[in-house]
């Protein structure tokens, strides 16, 4: 589960041995759990140049595809997989894919049901199968099939989250609370958990709660400016703009080299028309930061604000020196 770790590692071994199909291939799903979704397909496609029998990196390309949206070249690439191994479990899964994309649900439940029939813990196609029962209305049924897969696959984050989307769509929101909490637990640096879990419960005018998950947020993630910006944002909407502020303030003078939340202050003055305060932050910042990266940044968002208030000459001295 260390994905940046692995990914470190193979790259070594490829440094070692660039012709090495298997650390390649591996390389690629690492970057595909990093969800850097050009590199992946980059190093499937690589895959395939250098074995183009790699029925493996065909049908994780294929997969990429699809979810790009690229539904015919997705077909034509599982289509080359096919004629290598037409048997293969994951081949199945996504020509049982594409079938719903084009909306044949027939189709594809036969594609899924032959593909875990072959493989029965093939997460893709269980994934799969429980979506096309959602689809079907046959709620139990996509409940039955994820519950049973977390017993196989305990620590998988997707069928976590497949399930609580079941739960969410049947209105069953403390379940669906209890499955996104239970993410949060799987993944405890992952802020965009939280931030799901804290989305859901506002959704549901939980709005307390969800300020908790916020707050704990900023405690479990300290280094985190981006958890204290999340919160930030929070108070502004649904406790007035006046405690945002209190609360940026108190953080950067807590973190004061951490320029994310005095950006982010400076957008809190920004949407409240205090234009004045926000060209201090900035202004600040490029006092502190001349030509460094900061400081250069603090210029382009000076610019904009100089644009909005008339200062052509002043954003466009800005954005010379930035050039």
């Amino acid at each position: 589960g260390d994905y940046e770790k692995a990914r470190l590692e193979f790259q070594n071994a490829l440094q070692i041995d660039p012709k090495n199909v298997d650390a390649q291939f591996q390389l690629a799903e690492v970057q595909e759990k990093l969800q850097n979704w050009r590199a992946a397909a980059g190093g499937y496609q690589a895959v395939i140049e250098a074995d183009p029998r790699h029925v493996g990196a065909k049908t994780r390309l294929a997969r990429l595809l699809l979810l790009a949206g690229q539904t015919d070249a997705a077909k034509k690439m599982i289509d080359e997989a096919a004629a290598i191994a037409p048997q293969d479990a994951g081949v199945h899964t996504i020509e049982g894919a594409i079938a719903a994309r084009r909306g044949d649900t027939a189709t594809a439940l036969k594609e899924v049901q032959t593909a875990l029939a072959a493989d029965p813990g093939q997460l893709d196609g269980i994934m799969l199968l429980a979506s096309l029962y959602e689809k079907q209305g046959k709620t139990q049924d996509a409940e039955r099939t994820l519950q049973d897969a977390i017993k196989l696959y305990p620590q998988d984050v997707g069928l976590h989250l497949a399930l609580a989307d079941v739960y969410a769509n049947a209105k069953d929101n403390d379940r669906a609370v209890d499955m996104l909490q239970d993410i949060v637990n799987l993944e405890p640096k992952s802020l965009a958990d939280r931030a799901r879990l804290a989305a859901y419960l506002v959704s549901m005018n939980r709005k307390d709660r969800a300020e908790q998950v916020l707050r704990r947020s900023v405690d479990d993630l300290p280094d985190d400016s981006r958890a204290k910006l999340a919160l930030a944002d929070f108070l502004a909407k649904y406790h007035g703009r006046g405690d945002a502020e209190k609360a940026l303030q108190g953080y950067i003078q807590q973190a004061p080299e951490d320029y994310a939340l005095r950006f982010g202050l400076a957008a809190l003055y920004l949407s409240g028309g205090e234009n004045d305060k926000a060209e201090g932050i900035y202004r600040g910042v490029i006092d502190s930061e001349g030509t460094g990266p900061k400081g250069l940044q603090a210029r382009v968002l000076l610019a904009r604000v100089l644009v909005k208030t008339g200062d052509t000459a002043g954003a466009l001295s800005l954005l010379n020196a930035v050039l």
